[in-house]
């Protein structure tokens, strides 16, 4: 209930269904009554109490058509507070696999894949630096062992976690524009995500973020802008978007030499599972995770489900000061049959699920051939 006026009708309608319901039982009368005086209090909490009570046996003793509205009327309100405890619920802890949240994120947070031509940016001279700032990145490192891995397949299926526009840096693109794969391209920053819906991909997409735990959360995340001085594109500072805490929000001087003021924004966060359900996906051929952090955190919520993941693509920092490779991080994924394909001095790791034959045999020793820039 959101207004007085509101609160007015509803407890005018409670008083004249009294008034007009000459043959309910004493029981009933006494929850009637009690309800239009408890109207003097909150709001809410009087329309939780009348939520409980029997209401559909007021539709069948009052036959008068304008009652009968009033009465749908509050069935409408009971619902719409459900959907509000629900909402106040995705902090946590909602499970990853709860119906209602599934539901929740189809409806909310899905955008079906783009039905026309893409809108990716042209070779030109203009544009040269944002097609090739790539090796610098080290997308082309991973763009190797992508094309190695699934240059067979067809029609397979990915998920990509900061996907910012869709187009840069790109792990899927590929995939999805030369092998007729599709997926979801999910991006929190709302800025990077209207840039991500005019690339026409022909994927899912979702302006959210991913949640570590079990349960959806919402968090704080920061973006930061290139000054106009500095090398690069904007998209590569608007990469490092992250979650307000974490281990890139450490060192807030230095990142200040590297860019402007940054801003703040609310992203709602889903388990990887409940994305997977929502579309009624149960293997995933190529996972890649740029999260800017809790990477290990994220996976292991997997682990209670059936999904498959074949392939992992991840951005993990131990510490921004050391790129070498963390073995603590690589000994937790091979524990559950991820084995490390690569790692290079950009914090980028590539793993392949042991069990799979068909990419046991490409990591045979005899076929397989490590990039070497």
């Amino acid at each position: 209930l959101q207004s007085h006026n509101e609160t007015k009708f509803i407890r005018y309608t409670f008083v004249n269904l009294h008034l007009l319901d000459t043959r309910t039982s004493s029981t009933n009368n006494v929850d009637i009554i009690t309800a239009s005086q408890e109207l003097n209090n909150s709001p809410m909490m009087v329309l939780a109490r009348i939520c409980s009570k029997k209401v559909y046996m007021i539709t069948t003793l009052v036959l008068g058509q304008s009652v009968i509205l009033v009465v749908l009327l509050l069935r409408a309100k009971c619902s719409r507070l459900e959907e509000m405890k629900f909402e106040g619920g995705l902090q946590g802890p909602i499970p990853s696999e709860d119906p209602r949240l599934i539901r929740y994120l189809q409806v909310k947070f899905l955008v079906k894949p783009s039905s026309l031509p893409y809108n990716l940016t042209p070779h030109t001279k203009e544009n040269s630096q944002y097609l090739t700032e790539s090796r610098f990145l080290g997308w082309e490192f991973l763009h190797y062992y992508i094309k190695y891995m699934f240059q067979e397949q067809v029609n397979g299926f990915f998920f990509e976690a900061g996907a910012l526009d869709g187009e840069y840096n790109s792990n899927t693109l590929w995939l999805e524009y030369n092998l007729n794969w599709t997926g979801i391209l999910v991006e929190p920053n709302p800025v990077s995500f209207e840039s991500l819906i005019w690339k026409r991909r022909k994927a899912w997409l979702s302006n959210t973020c991913i949640s570590e735990e079990s349960h959806p959360r919402q968090a704080v995340m920061q973006s930061n802008k290139k000054r106009k001085a500095n090398f690069g594109n904007r998209w590569m500072f608007e990469a490092n978007t992250h979650e307000v805490g974490n281990i890139f929000s450490k060192n807030p001087e230095e990142l200040e030499k590297s860019f402007s003021l940054p801003s703040y924004f609310t992203s709602q966060c889903f388990p990887l599972s409940t994305y997977f359900s929502g579309l009624n996906v149960s293997v995933v051929d190529l996972l890649s995770l740029d999260t800017q952090g809790n990477e290990w955190e994220a996976i292991q919520s997997l682990l209670t489900t059936d999904i498959i993941v074949r392939v992992l693509l991840i951005e993990h920092v131990k510490n921004l000061t050391d790129k070498s490779i963390d073995k603590s991080f690589v000994d937790n994924l091979q524990k559950i049959s991820y084995q490390l394909v690569d790692h290079d001095n950009k914090y980028n790791y590539i793993f392949f699920w042991m069990p799979d034959p068909i990419l046991k045999d490409k990591m045979h020793p005899q076929k397989f051939k490590r990039y070497s820039g």
